[in-house]
């Protein structure tokens, strides 16, 4: 897949042979034809084709298309199929490169932080093991792959690898989409070939580089097949097959063959996730007593239901469906966000400040908190809080009712997702706490998106005498606000206050582990609530992780979903502009890492890589 004689043969009309079938047919059954006779190869063996009458053609009629009934199976064929090689492959490579790499392999999965209810989640301690893996955890290590290989093996391998690996995510991204448009199965089209010339040059690679064996489970595995093999045969094992056998990336499978035929699977059908490849609805049961055992089935389900809603236990799911089944559920749709109203964890600003007086995080926090209240109440455009306009007479005219705020623990925000639907992340500062906003930046080239980490969830009753700005006849005003902070601390503004509303969702960021930890950052060797507890220095670059669901990887994909609202100046896009060009100029250069578009210029899908590689410090 992936070379150009290839491209011919698929583009070329696979259809039953029905005339040739049946004329072979009867030279074999009327005239005493041999099967594998020169008559019937001649007509027959330049098409693979075998004298057998297709059962779906007899009932169908001659004319039907056996390729429209077959459909693509994504978890098997790339999950558990070429992914799952993939990496296989990569850990062998390690292997032969020094089992310390592995090491480091498990030890940075463990580091990497998850995201969101389930989509990312906690690694097991030895990732390289697969033991006891199912597709989703195969998938979330494809998501997180790009930082965790970074460095692991020599430049020009490290360079091709993170292509590949590029490639695969973005390839995998695509394929699950629920929603397309003809702009994504066009590149996906184009990707696809890319990524299989990708694959082939990195198998060559791989195979003249290193001397990879099978790892030390495969080979009790394939001791374990033999020993079962040589009980089943009467025979006792043969030790001829002690030690571990070379072990090469094999491309020749059904399952790497059959990517190239996803798009054209997907126009015909719908999605992948529209229709599934399950041959029975059963499951755990068997196939004498299905009626009976579906039926007992749900109703465990149903009364596993019941006495989760008494024991008031529910799921993310279930949790939305009681939220819209309120009676209020146009409005809760329409609310951007949720904090809680809870007055338990209130703060007085003085004692806070004080406490926190030697926290770098926390310098000026009273001065910047009155610089963003009073810039929200003034209208003003978010350009990042730095309000220089702001003298201490106007600060004064801002204060907190009764000296304090409420501290919160979490903040729902819903978003629209890029095939229209409501969803929502929940923001924790022990956790998950890193979000994503349009940027305030129009300069040519900017990027469209800003990043932050929230440290504290709090919301206030602000009264303000200010003349431009003041509540005296409206009232004190009830006002949320997010402590965030992530730049460097010698930027005066490194940590603010932002809006709530300004959010557009959480977002995984993914630590850059090649490139270590420093200090330099966040100087300070004491407790900050800029860290977690225990830590003394910060990574020193992250990666945002735009593969980490379809909503994420559409936000940065030019155009984007018809439920974003993307920035226009960077994702340019018209109906009239064309995207031919575009599609075909997918470049696999690996140093091609700057992203430089300007006003003028259209947006060359090669260039949405480059967001994926985007260095946050």
């Amino acid at each position: 897949m992936g070379l150009h004689q290839d491209v011919k043969m698929r583009n070329k009309l696979r259809v039953f042979l029905h005339d040739k079938v049946k004329l072979t047919r009867e030279w074999i059954y009327n005239q005493g034809v041999k099967i594998q006779g020169s008559a019937v190869q001649r007509i027959l063996k330049a098409t693979s084709s075998v004298p057998t009458m297709n059962a779906f053609i007899g009932c169908l009629g001659w004319d039907f298309n056996l390729l429209r009934m077959l459909v693509i199976d994504l978890m098997h064929e790339f999950k558990l199929g070429v992914w799952k090689a993939l990496f296989s492959h990569l850990i062998r490579i390690l292997y032969a490169v020094g089992q310390q790499y592995v090491e480091e392999l498990n030890h940075r999965f463990r580091q990497m932080p998850t995201f969101g209810f389930g989509t990312i989640c906690t690694f097991t301690n030895n990732a390289s093991e697969m033991k006891r893996l199912a597709a989703r955890d195969f998938e979330d290590l494809l998501q997180c792959a790009i930082p965790v290989f970074e460095g692991l093996l020599p430049g020009p391998v490290n360079s091709k690898l993170m292509t590949l690996l590029y490639r695969a995510a973005e390839w995998h991204a695509l394929a699950k989409l629920r929603m397309h448009t003809e702009k994504t199965l066009d590149y996906m089209e184009t990707l696809t070939y890319e990524f299989g010339k990708l694959m082939c040059q990195f198998q060559n690679l791989s195979n003249n580089s290193f001397q990879t064996y099978g790892t030390d489970r495969e080979t009790t595995t394939r001791y374990r097949r033999k020993e079962k093999e040589a009980v089943t045969a009467g025979a006792s094992q043969q030790k001829e097959n002690s030690g571990r056998q070379r072990k090469f990336l094999n491309l020749l499978t059904y399952k790497w063959h059959a990517l190239a035929d996803y798009v054209c699977s997907i126009r015909w059908f719908g999605p992948t996730d529209s229709f599934s490849t399950q041959l029975k609805l059963y499951g755990l049961g068997n196939e004498k007593k299905d009626p009976r055992q579906i039926g007992r089935r749900l109703r465990r389900l149903e009364w596993a239901r019941r006495a989760a809603d008494h024991r008031g236990i529910h799921t993310k799911r279930r949790r939305q469906q009681g939220i819209l089944n309120a009676g209020n559920a146009a409005e809760l749709l329409a609310a951007h966000h949720h904090i809680g109203l809870s007055a338990k964890n209130k703060r007085n600003i003085g004692s806070f400040v004080k406490m926190h007086h030697d926290d770098p995080a926390a310098q000026n926090f009273y001065p910047k908190l009155q610089d963003h209240l009073l810039g929200r109440l003034m209208d003003h455009k978010f350009d990042g809080d730095t309000h220089e306009s702001f003298t201490d007479t106007d600060r004064n005219h801002i204060r907190l009712k009764g000296g304090s705020f409420i501290s919160l623990k979490t903040c729902h925000i819903n978003y629209t997702t890029y095939d229209v639907r409501r969803d929502q992340d929940t923001i924790n500062p022990s956790n998950h706490a890193d979000v994503m906003m349009l940027s305030g930046e129009d300069a040519a080239g900017a990027h469209p998106y800003w990043y932050a980490r929230v440290l504290g969830i709090f919301h206030a009753t602000i009264i303000s005498s200010h003349p431009n700005a003041s509540t005296t006849k409206s009232g004190p005003v009830e006002m949320e606000f997010l402590w965030v902070g992530f730049v460097p601390e010698s930027d005066p503004f490194a940590f603010g206050f932002l809006d709530p509303a300004h959010i557009l969702r959480g977002c995984h960021l993914m630590p850059v582990f090649s490139d270590g930890r420093t200090s330099e950052l966040l100087e300070t060797k004491k407790p900050t609530v800029a860290r977690k507890e225990g830590e003394k220095d910060d990574w020193a670059y992250f990666y945002v992780g735009i593969f980490v669901d379809r909503d994420m990887f559409m936000r940065y994909f030019p155009g984007g979903g018809v439920g974003h609202v993307a920035n226009r100046k960077f994702f340019k896009q018209g109906e009239d502009s064309s995207n031919d060009d575009a599609v075909s100029n997918i470049s696999s250069d690996p140093g091609a890492d700057e992203l430089e578009i300007s006003d003028t210029e259209e947006v060359d899908l090669d260039e949405m890589s480059e967001n994926g590689s985007m260095i946050l410090d």
